[in-house]
């Protein structure tokens, strides 16, 4: 069984209401041909399928375009950096940045001096590609 990732079944949406678009499209053109002087309400019907399905491809086109570039611009995490404010203590500890965080914020004791530890930076690291 295959299992379809949100990333592929935006795509396959897309590509079906573009097809189905391209084909009540088609079918509001041969609609209206056969009936030259009678407008026929069936080519309205398909013609306004087709624009509803184009918009919808549309959109699930801009969303496929949209987790894709997400997912390219989400390759790095941020960390926080903690050090003692010990002169003569060098402890330094690095963690993954949590909700809150801010640069000079207090978080405890040191363990090696019991100084106050402080966020002294946070930035972010970039991740390595999977090939």
């Amino acid at each position: 069984m295959v299992k379809l990732s949100k990333n592929n079944v935006l795509l396959l949406l897309s590509i079906l209401f573009s097809i189905l678009s391209i084909i009540f499209l088609f079918m509001a053109v041969i609609n209206v041909q056969s009936t030259y002087d009678l407008v026929n309400l069936y080519s309205i019907d398909f013609l306004a399928a087709g624009v509803l399905c184009m918009i919808l491809s549309m959109f699930f086109s801009y969303r496929h375009r949209r987790l894709l570039s997400l997912k390219i611009l989400k390759q790095s995490q941020t960390v926080t950096r903690i050090r003692c404010d010990n002169d003569n203590c060098n402890y330094k500890e690095e963690r993954f940045f949590q909700e809150g965080d801010y640069i000079f914020r207090e978080v405890g004791k040191c363990p090696k001096c019991n100084g106050n530890l402080y966020i002294d930076a946070i930035y972010d690291l970039e991740l390595k590609a999977k090939k």
